[in-house]
């Protein structure tokens, strides 16, 4: 035997879905990071390639090291280290959105089995 829904209830299960739906979307779209934007005790400013590229020189940087970095941002420290030094890296970031970023960066550069982007609060 069916019965009728109440009207109230109809509504908030749209609404739910709705909600649901309109998130899920949101988690698809691109992400596009900006310079400057808020983070949860900094604001992203990403390292010029040049910087990067003298930074892991200065280091000495080989294929036997494990570069670390922390607030990595859109990982391109770490990929730098893994695709042109060889060495495994590990990025750390604050931001969900960002992490993602990088993990896609990581993977167009061809440096996933190299370069491991996670999401971590150094701050705590």
């Amino acid at each position: 035997m069916l019965r009728a829904i109440p009207k109230g209830i109809l509504s908030a299960l749209a609404a739910a879905l709705l909600v649901t739906a309109s998130a899920a979307y949101a988690q698809q779209k691109d992400f596009k990071p900006q310079v400057g934007q808020q983070g949860k005790d900094v604001v992203w400013v990403p390292t010029p390639d040049d910087v990067v590229e003298r930074m892991l020189n200065m280091a000495q940087t080989k294929p036997e090291d494990y570069v670390i970095d922390l607030g990595a941002g859109d990982g391109k420290i770490a990929i730098t280290a893994a695709k042109k030094f060889g060495a495994r890296a590990l990025g750390i970031e604050y931001n969900p959105d960002m992490v993602a970023h990088a993990q896609r960066n990581a993977q167009a550069a061809g440096v996933l089995g190299k370069a491991q982007i996670v999401q971590g609060d150094i701050f705590v």
